[in-house]
């Protein structure tokens, strides 16, 4: 016999309810770091943003909206004094006897970011970055994945370290840039909220050359270099390895006052579990079953479109997108949440990044992400041409419809001679 709507779905409720945590602690206090602590088991919440198909999807169109017109390096100003270093962002009035911008605060000459100091960073940063043979864009993607996924990500600069002949560090060089597993890592930090700090309000450290390992100590017992404040570590099993903040970026999104964020996964938990049912097993049979079937089915889809600001204009699902107004709608509310994604590469990750580069007067930003609803455009042109048709008709002149077949927009030809308006 073929289930019925309510059988239906009685699968994905009891499946939830097995998953779901009855312990429902803040958290687990592991000495110097708080377990992140979520409803569902955070490999659960992981796996689920990898293998729902709907999920997917959308996930898939972010990474594809948010890097599709590339990264570019952006001066932080347009002119710097030489001498006292004011920023300007524009060339300032005052000039001297040759006629070149001087500095408003102490007089002395000011120039343009040097392009020079970035040209061999661009250059590697265009190649690629890791020994999986990745390129930025790509890390970033991984990035943006494990955002939308966990919102937590963390992006890690694997270093090289030079210590002099007393093992104090005297030269850093980033050797690769890769992302790490957001599940095994953990944030280092006291009931205070004092990062790199234990319990007691003492340091804790770690050698770059011995990173399994923790210490109060300014340099190593082991072999004597200097040690660096420890603000994360990656757990794996009994295995400990430990990251500086000049490291690790650890980036947030749709939660940043959450110490490890908070997955939109989470509160779409349900949603998403019903929906796979319902696209693996066969609808309900009957009018009324299935139509409730699809109703329910179609208002699931479009919650979890609305979280993540990803409409179905986008994930290629034209069902239902008719009409100007509304397909404008779903490219102004993308639009807008695409903005929002680059703001956490663009205020939180690049200036980082640029940091770690030495790079001083130059940031890294994101191409706008802009779609253009073009069939609107073509509406409202198309519209001005009418109603300019429409007055020229008024003053005199005779309007033709141009019916050239490879015209894009509607298009008139005007013959006469306008005539003067009659006197009253």
């Amino acid at each position: 016999m073929h289930m019925n709507f309510k059988e239906t779905l009685q699968k994905p409720v009891n499946y939830i309810k097995n998953m779901y945590h009855k312990d429902t602690s803040t958290g687990t206090d592991a000495g110097d770091y708080k377990i992140p602590h979520f409803p569902y088991k955070d490999r659960y919440i992981y796996d689920v943003a990898n293998y729902s198909s709907v999920l997917n999807n959308i996930l898939q169109t972010i990474q594809t909206e948010l890097f599709k017109n590339g990264w570019e390096f952006i001066p932080k100003y347009e002119y710097i004094c030489t001498s006292c270093g004011r920023e300007y962002d524009h060339e300032p009035e005052q000039k001297n006897d040759e006629g070149v911008p001087i500095c408003s605060n102490c007089g002395n000459i000011v120039t343009k970011p040097d392009k020079s100091s970035i040209r061999n960073v661009k250059k590697q940063l265009r190649r690629d970055v890791n020994y999986n043979n990745q390129t930025l864009t790509e890390v970033l993607k991984e990035i943006e994945w494990d955002l939308d996924a966990y919102d937590s990500a963390y992006l890690y600069l694997e270093k090289n370290y030079e210590h002099d002949s007393d093992g104090k560090l005297v030269n850093t060089e980033i050797d690769e840039i890769v992302k790490l597993q957001p599940i095994r890592m953990r944030i280092i930090k006291n009931d205070r909220g004092m990062p790199a700090t234990d319990q007691k309000g003492d340091s804790i450290r770690f050698c770059p050359e011995h990173r399994g390992k923790k210490t109060k100590r300014d340099y190593c017992e082991q072999c004597g270099r200097e040690t660096l404040p420890t603000y994360f570590v990656k757990e794996k099993g009994e295995e400990k390895k430990y990251f500086s903040n000049d490291e690790v970026k650890h980036l947030k999104k749709y939660r940043p006052t959450e110490p490890y964020g908070w997955s939109p996964v989470i509160p779409l938990w349900q949603k998403i579990h019903i929906l796979y049912f319902m696209n693996r097993d066969k609808p309900p049979k009957g009018p009324k079953n299935f139509a409730k079937y699809t109703e329910m089915r179609n208002g699931l889809k479009k919650e979890v479109d609305s979280t993540y600001g990803v409409m179905p204009l986008f994930q290629g699902n034209l069902e239902g997108v008719g009409g100007l107004n509304n397909e404008g709608q779903e490219i102004t509310i993308t639009n807008s949440a695409m903005r929002k994604g680059q703001e956490v590469f663009n205020k939180k990750l690049f200036p980082w990044l640029c940091d770690q580069l030495s790079l001083e007067h130059w940031t890294i930003e994101l191409n706008e992400v802009e779609t253009r609803d073009v069939a609107q455009e073509k509406q409202q042109i198309n519209q001005r041409r009418i109603q300019n048709a429409v007055q020229m008709s008024q003053i005199g002149f005779n309007v033709e419809l141009d019916e050239k077949e490879d015209n894009k927009y509607v298009s008139f030809k005007y013959s006469g001679k306008a005539e003067k308006p009659s006197e009253q």
